[in-house]
């Protein structure tokens, strides 16, 4: 008898052992492939996970059994019970849409911030690319120039012509609209209709850019068009996303670029959206944060300023190099526009722009809410219901506001006749 039971004690030793170990190299696959191709995870990697996951679970509870002398049924009950149970949660957490990523409720799957496209340091699409932009809500094709922008083909400065340079992020880019109602567009019909000299506008938006990638663009293909103007928008969230994921210009290096690292656990929150309900219950972690708890948020936003404000520095010297003016366009989300207030404290940029004369600043919430009248109850007509882009009223806006930036901050360069714009408003 103790032969027997030393023997099926091996047994199941050796039968935990196994399952162990094939879970745990199902979870080692999972993670790799949450670092390749753009930091992406499709339901079929959840699966492995999940797999990966019952069989450590099956292995426990194997090594278990003997010290409790289950029999092998009551084993086998206990290991499809638990695990009946860990995927019933996970599919209702799944169903309820609870603790979706952006990206997953837009595009079907989750995508790492801190895993990138690291062999395109420019960041742009592939030449000639034809786009589909799309969300639960649209769907807008694109087609790519020669340079990897949304936009038409850059055309060569002409003596006497005016080149304004537009930098971005999608809401640059035009995300939410047809090609035609991105704002780039739009300005260049108004600058068009309102002065006769000849203007061009060249579009470098990209979705998902930062001023990191602003000023990589710059160096690389845009100074050399000798622009007279360039115009960057940015906002709170790019420095508490992009910028938050990216660091400074520290990230180009040896030819690619690389985002700061991420956790290691990563790809567990990536492939269980129960682990991600414990994770905030427990600890505050959520996705919009990082998977950061709001004291390591709070260390990191402090520790990237100085990183911040070296960016715009060397924009500066790029544009001074150029002899071209930098008009800098603070942009809110529809959220910010609502509660008339920026949700990120970034005072420490604006003393930064108060000592550096040489860049233009023009505020679009207070463009939006002073002079425009906008407010919560009617910010809708200009976005999209549950996408956070503007529709294409939202880019008229937008336009007009970039429009009357240029007017105020370059006078010399855009005096109307009758000292007066002939400006849409968007109804």
């Amino acid at each position: 008898m103790r032969i027997e039971q030393k023997n099926n004690r091996g047994r199941s030793w050796t039968m935990a052992l196994g399952l162990a170990v094939v879970g745990f190299l199902l979870l080692l696959l999972t993670r790799w492939l949450g670092t390749r191709h753009y930091g992406m995870t499709e339901s079929w990697q959840s699966l492995v996970f999940h797999t990966g996951i019952f069989l450590l679970v099956a292995s426990m509870i194997q090594c278990i059994a003997p010290l409790f002398r289950w029999s092998a049924v009551n084993t086998r009950v206990l290991i499809g019970s638990v695990c009946m149970a860990w995927m019933a949660l996970e599919l209702a957490v799944r169903m309820s849409g609870a603790a979706q990523t952006y990206p997953e409720l837009r595009s079907g799957f989750y995508q790492s911030s801190y895993v990138m496209d690291q062999d395109n340091p420019l960041r742009v699409n592939n030449p000639f690319e034809k786009l589909i932009i799309t969300a639960p809500e649209y769907s807008f094709p694109r087609q790519v120039n020669t340079h990897g922008f949304s936009d038409l083909e850059f055309g060569v400065k002409q003596p006497g012509q005016l080149l304004i340079q537009t930098y971005g992020d999608s809401f640059t880019e035009g995300d939410g609209a047809p090609y035609d109602s991105a704002y780039p567009t739009i300005l260049r019909h108004i600058l068009q209709q309102n002065f006769s000299k000849d203007i061009l506008i060249q579009n470098f938006g990209i979705r998902g850019n930062d001023p990191g990638f602003y000023w990589k663009q710059l160096r690389d293909i845009g100074e050399a068009m000798r622009p007279d103007i360039v115009v960057i928008s940015y906002g709170s969230y790019d420095y508490t996303t992009d910028f938050f994921t990216r660091g400074g210009l520290s990230r180009f290096h040896d030819g690619l670029w690389s985002a700061l690292p991420a956790p290691w656990w990563e790809f567990i929150y990536a492939n269980s959206h129960l682990v991600r309900i414990i994770l905030d219950i427990a600890f505050d972690v959520e996705a919009h944060a990082f998977l950061t708890t709001p004291a390591q948020r709070e260390e990191r936003l402090r520790a990237l300023r100085p990183a911040w404000n070296e960016v715009f520095d060397s924009i500066a010297d790029l544009a001074r190099r150029a002899e071209a003016r930098v008009l800098l366009i603070k942009k809110p989300e529809r959220s910010e526009i609502d509660a008339g207030e920026y949700e990120e404290d970034l005072s420490f940029f604006d003393h930064y722009l108060e000592k550096d004369t040489f860049f233009r600043h023009f505020d679009l919430n207070d463009y939006y809410r002073s002079e425009r009248k906008l407010t919560a109850d009617s910010t809708y007509r200009y976005y999209w219901k549950h996408d956070g882009h503007h529709n294409s009223k939202g880019y008229e806006l937008m336009a007009q506001g970039v429009h009357q930036a240029l007017i105020r901050s370059f006078p010399e360069r855009f005096a109307l006749p009758d000292s007066t714009s002939r400006e849409v408003v968007p109804q």
